[in-house]
């Protein structure tokens, strides 16, 4: 209750800044809500690590993948705005759990570079139509607070990856 009480006046202190903000909130275990703004559309920004985080981890359960095997960074994939993979000389080999704990702990641009170049839009599609989000993104890449907390719901009841690789 207190922060059903406090979120309000969280986002008007924000949105007085000049911030857009949408706060989708659920409590789990019972289905509670706290909602403002839940279905406005923005930029996911770092937001989009996550669902490249589950295909690569969908191609691993699946057996395409194993966690040990490298992948290759290319000039390509050099980002400096988040991480230090960028750093790494171009042909440097990172196993695929390093650029997962990279792209999830550090949320390295580069990491996730060169994992969304190793995946395609199929792999995209599944996931998404497996959670019933067709429509996460728009034409814009826009996501939803609320379409986006789906994916977190999928982890915690291991409805899209079994249950030790959601926790």
């Amino acid at each position: 209750q207190p922060l059903r009480t406090q979120m309000p006046d969280i986002v008007t202190a924000y949105e007085a800044k000049g911030d857009n903000v949408g706060v989708f909130f659920e409590f789990l275990n019972t289905g509670a809500t706290i909602a403002i703004h839940q279905d406005e559309r923005f930029w996911p920004a770092s937001l989009s690590k996550l669902p490249t985080a589950f295909e690569v981890m969908k191609k691993v359960e699946n057996g395409d993948w194993r966690l040990s095997d490298q992948l290759v960074l290319f000039d390509q994939d050099k980002s400096s705005d988040f991480g230090t993979l960028y750093q790494e000389p171009t042909g440097t080999t990172f196993s695929i759990e390093d650029l997962l704990k990279a792209l999830l702990i550090q949320s390295d641009d580069t990491a996730h570079r060169i994992l969304v170049r190793n995946t395609d839009a199929a792999d995209f599609n599944d996931m998404t139509s497996a959670l019933g989000l067709q429509d996460f993104y728009n034409n814009d890449d826009d996501i939803t607070p609320k379409e986006y907390s789906r994916l977190f719901t999928s982890l915690y009841s291991a409805s899209y990856l079994n249950r030790a690789d959601s926790s």
